[in-house]
């Protein structure tokens, strides 16, 4: 294929994503119409999540989001924590993740949790309000014990035993949380935080 036919393949791969072209993802309190729906759950994404923006530009379905996310990781290097809006229960929240390594589905209306219109700190100056995930993981979890052989080792953390993939809610002193087991290894097991970026490995005590 020579480099005419290429750019003239790319062009028509283009339109058809975007007819109307990309457009700059605009904020807004309203219910999400379109976007595209994360069926599994990544490190900072949700099941349940639906991305409506990318690098700043509109996602309407699946197919533009995976276009979406090739050529921002085209254009800077970075294919892990790439900027996104998601509209998650009733909020909508700005993390980085990449949807490389979970399923996605196109997402049409339907009936999303209610949107919370009451104001929220701004990501965007004088734009309509964002609520952004929290940074900074619990202090307070604790790895009580491991139990169970490789692949099938469970995690007691803070006395909730859980997988790999399962959830727990657990009361600390000052809050309550929605755990998530990652992984569990030899010593330690690594979790994330519903609401909070990144994840935390937590060590057995000596």
């Amino acid at each position: 294929m020579t480099t005419s036919d290429s750019a003239q393949l790319y062009r028509k791969k283009f339109a058809a994503l975007f007819p109307t072209g990309t457009a700059l993802y605009q904020p807004s309190n309203g219910r999400p119409v379109r976007g595209a729906r994360s069926d599994e759950t990544g490190r900072a994404l949700y099941r349940g999540d639906i991305i409506i923006g990318l690098d700043g530009k509109t996602v309407q379905n699946a197919n533009q989001l995976r276009y979406l996310r090739r050529a921002y990781t085209l254009r800077t290097g970075e294919a892990e924590n790439i900027p996104m809006i998601v509209c998650r229960q009733g909020n909508y929240v700005e993390v980085k993740d990449t949807t490389s390594n979970v399923s996605v589905s196109d997402y049409n209306g339907g009936q999303p949790p209610s949107i919370n219109t009451s104001p929220a700190p701004s990501f965007v100056s004088a734009a309509p309000q964002i609520q952004t995930a929290k940074d900074t993981l619990p202090t307070q979890l604790r790895l009580n014990g491991l139990s169970g052989v490789a692949p099938h080792r469970l995690a007691i953390i803070n006395g909730k035993t859980v997988a790999p993939g399962e959830s727990a809610v657990i009361k600390l002193a000052d809050q309550t949380v929605t755990l998530r087991c990652v992984s569990v290894g030899d010593k330690s097991a690594t979790v994330a935080i519903d609401g909070v970026n990144g994840t935390k490995e937590l060590n057995l005590s000596p």
